[in-house]
């Protein structure tokens, strides 16, 4: 919401940017919208299981390529028209977002792919969740500074 204020009071792209991007990932998250249609494109492009990947974690790793072109292009968009110092609220939203996205994606496959009701199982998964949700706390208030 800080960064949504921040575009309205200074009508800079760079605060455009990194609220959409920044709200995409939430609202992502929050509805599980790659998986949703991860399921929908392994079953509508019949994919079969890659190596230990099931059919609907490969159309989660096709939906969130997706998901990551789409923020990319709105990182370019609010980076060439940044200042210096806007460039750094960038960074730190990208160097969050990687992040994210890495215990989003990586170890969410990874924990998809081992056997159930195991051990490393349950501690991958609790790492994943965990991890999200400390770069999600984390994300808040980094990228909201100077605004």
């Amino acid at each position: 919401m800080l960064l949504v204020a921040a575009y309205r009071a200074f009508r800079r792209p760079v605060y455009a940017a990194s609220a959409a991007i920044v709200g995409i990932t939430l609202i992502d998250d929050a509805g599980e919208l790659h998986e949703r249609i991860g399921l929908w494109v392994s079953e509508a492009l019949r994919l079969p299981a890659f190596g230990s990947l099931a059919p609907d974690d490969a159309g989660e790793l096709v939906a969130g390529a997706a998901l990551a072109m789409v923020l990319a292009s709105l990182f370019v968009w609010g980076w060439v028209r940044a200042s210096r110092t806007e460039r750094v609220l960038l960074a730190l939203i990208l160097t969050a977002l990687a992040t994210f996205a890495m215990l989003a994606f990586v170890l969410d496959a990874i924990h998809a792919s081992m056997p159930d009701e195991t051990l490393r199982r349950y501690f991958l998964g609790t790492v994943e969740d965990g991890g999200e949700l400390l770069v999600a706390t984390l994300e808040r208030p980094r990228s909201h500074q100077g605004t």
